[in-house]
């Protein structure tokens, strides 16, 4: 078994601590706000929120729901939602390719020393 480097427990540790803060945020319920916005049109007519707190606690997950009608976000909002889930699932995937050409190099340069160092020793 290969023994764990710093950078590995570093980053298992990050992890960890994003999960926890996600996980975090998601359980605890909030109270909804309302805030006061006043809207002035060009004729001088105004609309004006309450200002008031709303009596519902939901968790924040809540607003996350899948539907078979179709999203219920924005399509300003989803677009570049989707553009970014493809582009960061391309960046995974580049570094992770990367990451195994790199490990398939150093073993080689390490076998190619080893050869390197039995053929001087005379095995």
């Amino acid at each position: 078994m290969r023994r764990l480097t710093s950078h590995t427990t570093h980053l298992v540790a990050a992890l960890a601590v994003t999960a926890a803060a996600v996980l975090t945020a998601f359980a605890m319920p909030l109270p909804a706000h309302a805030v006061t916005i006043n809207l002035f049109s060009g004729n001088g007519s105004t609309i004006s929120g309450s200002g008031k707190e709303v009596a519902v606690a939901r968790p924040v997950g809540a607003f996350s729901v899948l539907r078979l009608d179709g999203s219920t976000i924005h399509p300003a909002i989803l677009v570049p939602l989707i553009v970014m889930l493809v582009a960061f699932t391309l960046l995974f995937l580049t570094l992770h390719l990367a990451a195994m050409r790199n490990e398939i190099l150093r073993r080689r340069v390490r076998t190619m020393m080893m050869m390197r160092a039995d053929a001087r020793a005379g095995f």
